[in-house]
């Protein structure tokens, strides 16, 4: 009686001839081959997966925060597909757009570091001046607060926005100078702002703090 496996085969490959005896042998090797060559194939796209990567832009060098980018800050390198890496950006999105906080070189460039600089003053009315202020209330300012600015006695400017404080941006001032603050201001008092600092003396301008909303 025929094993049933060679009834699945073709006549000419079953009973015990020397014929089909030779046909079984060689589709034997075949076979065996073939699943030789899978199991290489499937080992070969394990270890090229684990070692995948895909092209990231990061930072060329120690950016500060409030940087504008250009492509001289930037490029790209080879980041493992296995390392997550939220709202990663090409080169075309990140040329342009400013620094939110300060970076180190080989930082890779996301979505939650950097900002639109155009949306920095909010609307075309409006401008982003960096002013000089006092130590203590740089210290205690966050993006979003309102303020008001005084030269001296002198109101200079009145509700403008803070875009950026210089706790964000410490790796950009030194003790030896008065810290920074980026300002949205209204395009009409842009001037007295700027000129504000120079008239107050001491080169610093006083932000007072309006209360959150």
């Amino acid at each position: 009686m025929k094993p049933p496996v060679q009834r699945l085969l073709p006549d000419s490959w079953q009973g015990g001839s020397v014929a089909a005896t030779a046909r079984r042998h060689r589709a034997r090797k075949v076979l065996a081959a073939v699943l030789v060559a899978v199991a290489a194939l499937a080992a070969v796209h394990r270890v090229t997966s684990a070692g995948a990567t895909r092209t990231v832009v990061v930072a060329a060098h120690d950016l500060s925060a409030g940087q504008r980018l250009a492509g001289a800050d930037l490029r790209s390198v080879a980041w493992p597909v296995s390392a997550a890496l939220p709202d990663p950006l090409t080169m075309t999105q990140a040329v342009g757009a400013v620094v939110d906080a300060p970076m180190r070189a080989g930082e890779p460039v996301t979505a939650a570091r950097i900002r639109d600089a155009r949306s920095w003053a909010g609307s075309s009315s409006r401008v982003v001046l960096s002013v000089p202020v006092e130590p203590a209330l740089a210290a205690v300012l966050q993006r979003g607060d309102r303020v008001d600015v005084y030269a001296g006695a002198r109101l200079v400017a009145a509700t403008t926005t803070v875009v950026q404080t210089s706790a964000a941006a410490a790796s950009s001032w030194t003790e030896s100078e008065d810290p920074r603050v980026l300002l949205s201001v209204s395009a009409s008092d842009a001037a007295a702002v700027a000129a504000g600092g120079e008239d107050s003396g001491s080169g610093r301008l006083t932000l007072a703090l309006h209360p959150a909303a």
